[in-house]
């Protein structure tokens, strides 16, 4: 992979900001299209490290506090593993599961604020979660209204902070902004609630906002959908607002498109066409850092 490209003046230092936005690769796509599953693969090929953004909604805002947090899931769990004998062995077993879930999300949100020390969480820019809970009544996509600007906030932080490269994990709708269906849902708040529209801050919302965002990334990847797509989200239960993602076709204009038929089979991976996929990203991020070292080198642009 080629990062950190020679420039033809080297004693022009790169802002490392600048080179991280180079130098990073975004994968973006609806819930389902194997963002995880891609990331992971590249970070093994590539040595990047992986920020699967969606861990950073919520992430608590320090490693102190996300330590605490993790000894005591540990203590749930010795203390379930003491008591076993008490539980039916299928209660005990989605018990258990459930906290080992708890800490596996707690152990990868501690490597990430290590990472992002100062990336804020939602609840730093104002999220509410009894607003969230009064918004349930209007549907997803007045859920997802709502999510939106703090979704914003954090993409705009993240493009401000980075200063390293890494393999960016974009959450299935964090680059979605559904503009038109949210002024349905802002007609209706106003009917039967209007005291929440003052939790919406219009501002931070719109898709104008994601491309000026995005279009600071050099490498963004849109992993396009299998052909047995919608047949595996219908099974998930997570069809309805993946369509309107789908059906808004902004994914295909802030990235470029990279297939990934045939990477599930069932419930298992392709590995075979895992690797095809990650050898197509990494051509495509290599011919465009050698694209962009020959522009500066060229124009001897100095920042």
């Amino acid at each position: 992979m080629a990062f950190g490209m020679k420039r033809k003046n080297k004693e022009v230092k790169e802002n490392p900001i600048i080179e991280a936005k180079k130098n990073s690769i975004v994968l973006i796509g609806p819930v389902g299209s194997g963002k995880s599953l891609i990331s992971e693969a590249l970070s093994q090929r590539i040595g990047l490290p992986v920020i699967p953004l969606d861990l950073m909604r919520h992430c608590p805002k320090s490693t102190q506090e996300i330590e605490h947090r993790m000894h005591d899931c540990k203590k749930e769990i010795q203390d379930l593993g003491k008591n076993r004998r008490f539980f039916d062995p299928m209660e005990y077993e989605d018990k258990m599961w459930g906290y080992e879930r708890v800490l596996h999300k707690l152990r990868n949100q501690y490597e990430m604020r290590k990472l992002l020390p100062n990336l804020p969480n939602y609840f730093e820019m104002g999220y509410r979660g009894d607003v969230e809970d009064k918004l349930r009544k209007y549907g997803i996509i007045a859920w997802h209204f709502y999510q939106k600007q703090f979704e914003n906030q954090l993409l705009q932080a993240l493009a401000d902070q980075l200063n390293f490269p890494c393999i960016i994990d974009m959450g299935g709708g964090m680059v979605i902004s559904l503009d038109d269906k949210y002024k349905t849902v802002v007609e209706e708040i106003k009917k039967h609630d209007p005291d929440l529209i003052k939790y919406f801050d219009f501002s931070k919302i719109g898709f104008d906002q994601i491309k000026d965002v995005m279009g600071q990334f050099s490498n963004v990847i849109c992993l396009e959908l299998p052909s047995n797509y919608k047949a595996t989200m219908a099974k998930a239960g997570r069809d309805k607002l993946n369509e309107s993602f789908i059906a808004s076709g902004q994914f295909k204009e802030l990235g470029t498109p990279v297939s990934v038929d045939g990477l599930i089979n069932g419930e298992k991976c392709n590995l075979e066409r895992r690797d095809e996929i990650v050898d197509e990203i990494q051509h495509y991020v290599n011919s465009n850092a050698q694209t962009q070292s020959g522009l500066y080198q060229d124009e001897n642009i100095e920042r």
